[in-house]
């Protein structure tokens, strides 16, 4: 089980997901649920962002609009960026995530 999926958000006109990593979960079962996800017939494709990552995404977005100073205790958290095949795929996707809370929010 994950340690941590924190939220699952969704934008149905990109088929794509992000499901968001606590930061405790563990690095072994961030992978596997990776690896599950590849596998899935209804996934075309996971990509992980780490927090890192996020945060100077984020950053890199606010220039381009205005200035602001994200609070550390707001940073963003680690995700996995997950393609659908179809929009309508995203109940089995989230389905397999719920089942993984130890990791997911």
């Amino acid at each position: 089980m994950l340690a941590g999926l924190d939220r699952l958000s969704t934008t149905s006109v990109r088929r794509s997901s992000r499901a968001y990593i606590k930061d405790t979960a563990p690095k072994n079962d961030v992978d596997r649920i990776q690896l599950v996800l590849h596998g899935m017939p209804q996934v075309t494709e996971v990509n992980y962002v780490s927090k890192e990552q996020a945060l100077a995404d984020f950053q890199q977005r606010q220039r381009a609009t205005r200035p602001y100073q994200l609070p550390a205790e707001q940073s963003p958290a680690a995700s996995l960026e997950i393609n659908l095949r179809d929009p309508s795929d995203y109940l089995d996707v989230a389905n397999y995530l719920r089942a993984q809370t130890s990791s997911v929010d």
